[in-house]
């Protein structure tokens, strides 16, 4: 299985870095590594209950392992790094060596990745 659906924050936005918060019982932006992560793979998608009374819900599909595209909130250096997380986007911090993951270097010719774009990592 390459990604699940979880319920999640309406806001969450594709390559958002999401962990789970217990008080919510939803997929929030994640802040740390204190906590399993994934990243989202699409804008928060509305679903309507069919209960008597409808609720309205929100739901992804989150990747937790492997290569995927996650925003940055930094510029990110040509030769990439390991990753750290801040409001749910990823920045690349050299000296978090126990990080769960890494943001892969540059490709040859390319243009400077800036904060808000969305940068290869790999989530181990």
């Amino acid at each position: 299985m390459s990604n699940i659906k979880v319920n999640c924050d309406s806001q969450i936005k594709r390559g958002d870095v999401i962990s789970y918060d217990s008080d919510q019982n939803l997929y929030i932006k994640a802040n740390s590594f204190s906590k399993p992560i994934g990243v989202a793979l699409d804008d928060a998608i509305t679903e309507e209950s069919l209960d008597e009374v409808p609720v309205v819900s929100y739901f992804t599909r989150m990747k937790m392992q492997g290569q995927v595209y996650a925003t940055c909130s930094r510029d990110i250096p040509f030769e990439g790094g390991y990753m750290s997380i801040e409001n749910g986007s990823v920045f690349v911090d050299n000296t978090n060596l126990h990080s769960c993951g890494v943001v892969w270097p540059n490709t040859r010719n390319s243009v400077q990745r800036v904060a808000g774009e969305l940068v290869t990592i790999t989530l181990r």
